[in-house]
């Protein structure tokens, strides 16, 4: 039997993404390192045998030389969640960490900053996803906290409901499918480059953006190929 959890999570460093902190939470979280090493401590309970990270496939290379520097430095330059619980968990747990994200791409015919434009030109579907974007990170709790409320079933659920009522937007000329095709395609080549890796009796973790967490546990078990492991279970 395989097994896979999906921890959702924030990223560390800013990005021009959904689940990212500012400049300023940033740097309260770089001074919160022995909080972050706890949490790694508490997923290696789970003893993954392949874990999963947010770095693009086609840069495994570069994600290995990272990781050998860690491994040899106890340190890593970028402070995003790959290096503060992916190389901790990875370390602690004897294993690699292994690259499964696609950012080619594809088939969108638009950036996602052009249908963020255009929601705000229609107020009643804003109004009505705007419940579904509120971002429940508070560094003023522990950073165990917030990775809970990301992997609860509140959380997750409105992440799916935010992605998937795009297909509403501008649906004279299916303005907000132009980009969400590809973020289903971004998802099911990550579920993809997963299910190709995790092998019979493997426990795969995968680290990764809390937005993706819905949609990836639905894919993996519409496949029956194993069994979901939820991670709250670990998070205590």
């Amino acid at each position: 039997m395989k097994e896979l959890m999906i921890l959702g999570t924030f990223h560390f460093e800013s990005q021009a993404d959904a689940n990212h902190l500012s400049d300023a939470e940033r740097e309260k979280l770089a001074a919160r390192r022995d909080e972050v090493a706890q949490i790694a401590e508490k997923l290696a309970a789970y003893r993954p045998t392949k874990l999963f990270v947010e770095c693009e496939k086609s840069h495994q290379a570069a994600l290995d030389q990272r990781y050998r520097a860690y491994r040899t430095g106890g340190s890593d330059p970028i402070n995003d969640e790959v290096a503060q619980i992916g190389f901790r968990l990875a370390q602690r747990s004897g294993i690699g960490p292994i690259a499964i994200d696609w950012m080619e791409r594809g088939a969108a015919t638009r950036p996602y900053g052009e249908i963020a434009e255009r929601l705000e030109q229609d107020p009643a579907l804003h109004r009505e996803l705007a419940p579904y974007t509120d971002f429940p990170v508070d560094l003023t709790r522990p950073v165990l906290d917030n990775l809970r409320a990301l992997n609860g079933k509140e959380y997750v659920d409105a992440q799916k409901a935010f992605y998937v009522n795009l297909a509403r937007l501008g649906i004279e000329d299916y303005f907000g499918m132009g980009w969400l095709i590809w973020w289903y395609q971004r998802n099911l080549h990550i579920f993809g480059n997963l299910s190709a890796q995790l092998q019979e009796g493997d426990r795969g973790l995968l680290l990764i953006g809390a937005a993706h967490k819905g949609i990836l546990e639905e894919f993996f078990a519409d496949s029956k190929t194993g069994s979901l492991v939820d991670p709250l279970e670990y998070l205590v």
